[in-house]
């Protein structure tokens, strides 16, 4: 039980980090994405 614990609190962590660094990638990706379109859509309606 003892050696159990740090095992996967370690593999949670690794796990986490993963997904936190994959979401960080494509919100960035959405978000310039959402702002290249904001801008196309500004300078149509202008």
């Amino acid at each position: 039980m003892h050696k159990k614990t740090p095992f996967l609190s370690i593999l949670a962590e690794t796990v986490f980090l993963c997904f936190s660094t994959i979401f960080q990638r494509h919100f960035t990706t959405f978000g310039v994405v959402t702002m290249n379109y904001t801008a196309k859509s500004s300078n149509l309606a202008v």
